[in-house]
């Protein structure tokens, strides 16, 4: 049977958990108790709340047939934080979007023409842009959206 994917949402990125951190109060007004699971795995508790912890994010979203959830704006310094409350978050499997239109360092080294400092994870992950001795599209100096790179998670 399929399941839904939710290809914009926020649920793991810093923005996230900086919400978190400012509404304790609501942690402690709704606490969620653990669910049963079929699969005999160990549940976790959590809390809900306007932001709920990573764990009532999953099984929420599971209760609601999704199987995939995508953060739709990760900045590229925050990426291993979202990674791991990925990590955390059980059921549903797990993307995020990095955020490069507005990275300076990355605009500068296009501007440059070093098509050679491309690179941004260390499994592989890259920023491609175009221009230089191979071809590709020429981005003018003053370019503000470059693209997007996706994260996935195994969870």
């Amino acid at each position: 049977m399929p399941g839904g994917i939710d290809i914009h949402a926020h649920v793991c990125a810093s923005s996230t958990t900086l919400a978190r951190r400012l509404l304790p109060e609501e942690h402690m007004a709704e606490p969620v108790e653990k669910p049963d699971l079929t699969d005999g795995s160990i549940p976790r508790s959590g809390s809900g709340g306007t932001v709920p912890t990573t764990f009532t994010t999953g099984y929420r979203y599971a209760a609601l047939g999704y199987t995939t959830v995508f953060d739709a704006a990760v900045a590229a310094v925050t990426a291993r934080t979202t990674h791991a409350q990925f990590d955390d978050t059980p059921i549903v499997d797990g993307g995020f979007f990095v955020l490069m239109g507005n990275d300076d360092y990355l605009l500068r080294q296009i501007a440059a023409g070093e098509a050679g400092r491309h690179k941004v994870g260390a499994n592989g992950e890259a920023a491609v842009w175009g221009g230089g001795a191979g071809g590709g599209r020429r981005f003018q100096k003053k370019t503000t959206a470059v693209g997007l790179v996706m994260g996935f998670c195994e969870v």
